[in-house]
């Protein structure tokens, strides 16, 4: 059973769907006004392992992640850059799809963009006027939060108290203060469309409801985000929504953590942030995938450089491991888990439990560092099989090797490893010069061993000697 914290009602609830097996996942994704920076990605690859933690506990996940190309903030920096608002974002949305890739965040089902939905936003914006939760007011077009009884119920705020948090508070245009812009009538230099209520655009929060609304339906069983959208982006959201189609809007509310540096939150406005593409110049996309996933999506996370070197230590020692045990693995026989010896059966049962450990870790809320701590035992156990054992049972391998698939499926990590083993030259050509070393080594002959072990160094293969075997690893 999958229990997930639930922002709404903050507390842990069993996670059950509006349909059986398939879930509606809707992530609200980056605007695309700058580079992705380390706060966008910590936020895409926590909710990349959750939908994948749910795809491969055999759900269908119907995944959203929007790109917000139009809003606010894309305009003032197309001002700031003298360029076109269209101009930018095609820049930077490409930019966005390429460290996304990079990081091995999964596609999404699609990736709608708020510009190319303004009919239907449009249309939600009428639908809300005629039911009388919206106006219009000298071009622009307004939520009523009065409207609405349970304002405020994500972020747990009294309407009251929402005075002092509310942008344009003091605009006399609008009926109350806490009253949110569906619609924004046309400023000069800004891209404008045709509407009921003459040249504008839409608001940002309008954007993700009918984005989330035309591709997964009038409710849905996830939605995500950063701490920051609760209000009153989210708020805004189930307000809109759920005054349209009278039923709730998400089941869950799924809120990732922030970022911090010098313990203030990373972000573009503050200047504090750390790209992904210069990030990923010196760090593995493993690496950062491995720093985002050790802690978990609701707790804060501490930036330093020391801890991402040490992220990608750790990525690199895991790594030797899968690859080790991809190397021994064999295919070729079925395991006979009654003829198993001591040793084997011994690991044979760890192989079970840890599968079982890590789904009991990522049941409770997707805790991906109790998932880790049950990754990187097994890890343990299974480079100490293959160091220590007189003879390696390649069935037994083949079954480790499913067990860390499994493992690296949920969390993204190696999923280019294959590329090492699925060719087979490699392994073979460097089986065959570590026999024709070991015969070097027989006739003391060690100018050749050591020239074998040194072109191998060379071609970032390392050779380890152990007193059973030995190993390589790439380097």
């Amino acid at each position: 059973m999958i229990k997930i914290y639930n922002t709404l009602t903050r507390q842990l609830e069993e996670f059950t769907t509006l349909e059986p097996n398939v879930v509606r996942f809707y992530n609200c994704g980056p605007t695309v006004n700058g580079l992705m920076h380390l706060g966008h990605a910590r936020s895409a690859i926590a909710f990349d392992a959750i939908r994948r933690y749910l795809e491969y506990r055999g759900y269908t996940v119907n995944y959203v992640m929007n790109f917000t190309d139009i809003e606010d903030r894309v305009i003032e920096v197309s001002k700031q850059e003298k360029r076109g608002v269209l101009e930018l974002a095609e820049e930077y949305l490409r930019y966005f799809r390429r460290d996304m890739r990079n990081l091995n965040i999964k596609p999404a089902t699609i990736n709608p963009r708020a510009m190319l939905h303004i009919n239907p936003m449009i249309d939600f914006a009428i639908k809300l006027i005629e039911k009388g939760f919206a106006y219009e007011s000298h071009g622009d077009v307004y939520f009523d939060v009065q409207k609405f009884d349970h304002y405020g119920k994500l972020s747990n705020q009294k309407l009251a108290n929402i005075l002092l948090n509310t942008e344009d508070a003091e605009n006399p245009n609008k009926h109350h203060p806490a009253d949110f812009a569906l619609w924004k009538a046309k400023k000069l230099g800004e891209p404008s469309w045709p509407s009921p209520w003459g040249e504008g655009r839409p608001g940002w929060h309008l954007e993700c409801s009918v984005m989330s609304m035309t591709y997964l339906g009038e409710s849905i069983d996830i939605h995500s985000g950063g701490q920051d959208l609760i209000f009153p982006h989210h708020e805004n959201e189930i307000a809109q929504s759920e005054s349209l189609f009278g039923k709730p809007f998400a089941r869950y509310w799924l809120h990732n953590g922030y970022i911090n540096i010098d313990q203030e939150k990373m972000s573009k406005s503050l200047g504090n942030f750390v790209n992904i593409f210069d990030l990923l110049k010196h760090y593995s996309s493993d690496a950062v995938r491995l720093f985002i996933l050790q802690t978990h999506y609701r707790s804060p996370i501490s930036f330093n450089e020391d801890a991402i070197k040490q992220a990608q230590t750790t990525s690199n020692r895991l790594f030797d491991v899968v690859l080790l045990t991809k190397n021994f693995a064999d295919g070729s026989n079925e395991l006979n888990k009654d003829a198993l010896n001591d040793t084997d059966a011994n690991l044979f049962t760890k192989i079970e439990k840890a599968r079982q450990y890590f789904i009991t870790a990522m049941n409770e809320d997707f805790n991906t560092p109790n998932g880790l701590a049950v990754v990187f035992n097994y890890s343990r156990d299974v480079n100490d099989y293959i160091r220590n054992t007189e003879e390696i049972n390649g069935a037994l391998m083949r079954e480790s090797e499913k067990l860390f698939d499994e493992f690296m499926s949920v969390l993204g990590l190696f999923e280019d490893i294959n590329q090492y083993h699925s060719i087979g030259t490699v392994e073979k050509l460097v089986n065959l010069l570590i026999d024709i070393r070991q015969e070097f080594r027989k006739d003391k002959n060690w100018v050749m061993s050591d020239k074998i072990r040194d072109v191998l160094k060379e071609a970032d293969i390392t050779l380890e000697d152990t007193p059973k075997r030995v190993l390589w690893k790439l380097t």
